[in-house]
C-alpha cells in the first residue's frame, strides 16, 4: 500500500469511528467564530454562484452558504450531513468527481492538514474552479502554536493531526503558486479552545485576547486563514 493511501485510510477510519470533539454548549460559538474569520477573506462572489466545501464533516459550514455542495472522505460524516439536508457526496480531495470550471468558490475549515498530498489537492481545486474563482480555508497554524501538539496527545490521534506542521504561510504560498493560484492573502488568529469545557475556554480565550494585541506574538496563534484566486 502506498504511503498516501495509508494516510487516507487512517483519516477515514478515525472519522468514521469518532466525531470531532467540541463542547456541545460551545459548538455554535466555535463554528461562528471560524466562519466570521473566513468571511473576512472571502471576496464578493456572484449571487447564485456554485460553492464547494472540502471535508464538510457533518455539514455545518455548507449550510451557511447558498448553492453549496460538500464532500467528505468519511462515510459516517456524509450520512450525518445528509440527515441535516446538506447536499453532499463521499469523495477524495485529491481526485475530485467534478467537472472542470464548475465552482466559483471552494472553501473549508480544519481539513487541509488531513490531506496526504496537499499539492495535488490544490491542483484539483484549481481545476474545478472557474477562471477568477477563489479558495478560502482555515487551518491549524503550522508548528508555531503549542496547542497543536497538546490536543493530539489528549485525543491520542497524532497520526491524524500531525499534518498541521505543513500549514505555514511560506509553504501555503509556494503550494498555491505551483497549483496556479495568485493573490495569496492570509491572517493568523485565535487560541481559544472550545472542545473541553467553559473553564478551559475562558482561560484560552484570555490568552487569545493577549495574542491578538501583539504582532510580535501573534504568530503563535492557533489558526491560519487564507484566500487565493485562480489566475
Amino acid at each position: 500500500m502506498a504511503e498516501g493511501d495509508s494516510w487516507k485510510d487512517s483519516q477515514k477510519e478515525w472519522y468514521n469511528d469518532n466525531r470531532a470533539s467540541c463542547s456541545l454548549e460551545l459548538v455554535d460559538k466555535n463554528n461562528e467564530t471560524h466562519l466570521a474569520r473566513l468571511k473576512n477573506l472571502i471576496p464578493k462572489i456572484p449571487e447564485g454562484a456554485k460553492r464547494l466545501e472540502v471535508g464538510c464533516g457533518e455539514g455545518w459550514y455548507s449550510k451557511q452558504f447558498d448553492n453549496t455542495i460538500g464532500f467528505d472522505i468519511s462515510f459516517e460524516s456524509v450520512k450525518e450531513a445528509k440527515k441535516k439536508g446538506v447536499k453532499v457526496v463521499v469523495a477524495d480531495a485529491e481526485n475530485l468527481p467534478f467537472r472542470d470550471e464548475t465552482f466559483s468558490h471552494v472553501f473549508g475549515f480544519a481539513i487541509l492538514h488531513h490531506l496526504a498530498d496537499i499539492d495535488k489537492g490544490f491542483v484539483e481545486m484549481n481545476r474545478t474552479l472557474k477562471p477568477g474563482g477563489y479558495i478560502t480555508f482555515g487551518s491549524e497554524n503550522s508548528s508555531a502554536c503549542p496547542m497543536n501538539y497538546i490536543f493530539p496527545i489528549i485525543y491520542r490521534n497524532w497520526n491524524i493531526e500531525k499534518g498541521f506542521m505543513r500549514m505555514s504561510p511560506k509553504n501555503l504560498k509556494q503550494m498555491l503558486g505551483a497549483a496556479g493560484f495568485t493573490e495569496f492573502n492570509y491572517d493568523i488568529a485565535g487560541f481559544a479552545v472550545y472542545g473541553i469545557n467553559k473553564t478551559f475556554y475562558k482561560i484560552t480565550k484570555a490568552i487569545e485576547d493577549i495574542i491578538s494585541k501583539s504582532s510580535l506574538i501573534k504568530r503563535f496563534a492557533g489558526f491560519i486563514y487564507f484566500s487565493a484566486r485562480k489566475s
